[in-house]
């Protein structure tokens, strides 16, 4: 994996994640902390659920991520986190799945998490950029 630095305010840093396993999940919980050791802990689990949400979507409905992207926004002290995939299919929030079933509310917890999530589509490469915002 290529890492970015971890970049100032409003600088986005990143890893590479071309090739990479579901198993590089722990690589990138562990530079994302380092990367955002100013957050409380209540906002940086925030942060680490949200991005294993749509990392682990990356590895299971798409090609596998490209990358993932943070930047650490200057006002009111958030972040953004992106990860970008080659797979031009929008994820969608299903319908609430009860408990019982293993699947399907990973986006409902992404939602609950943070202020503002979406997705930019990528013309030129085929795929696409989900995107999270989550005030610090």
């Amino acid at each position: 994996m290529f890492s970015q630095g971890l970049g100032d305010e409003a600088e986005p840093c990143g890893l590479d994640l071309r090739g990479t396993e579901p198993a590089a999940l722990g690589e990138v919980r562990r530079w994302l902390a380092e990367a955002l050791r100013h957050l409380g802990e209540d906002e940086l689990q925030d942060v680490l659920i949200v991005a294993d949400e749509i990392l682990a979507n990356a590895y299971e409905h798409t090609p596998g991520p490209r990358g993932v992207r943070l930047t650490r926004l200057p006002e009111p002290h958030g972040v953004m986190v992106e990860v970008d995939d080659g797979s031009p299919e929008h994820p969608r929030i299903q319908p609430a799945q009860p408990l019982t079933r293993p699947r399907g509310r990973g986006l409902h917890i992404v939602d609950a998490l943070c202020d503002a999530w979406g997705v930019h589509d990528d013309p030129a490469g085929g795929g696409k950029t989900v995107w999270v915002r989550i005030s610090g």
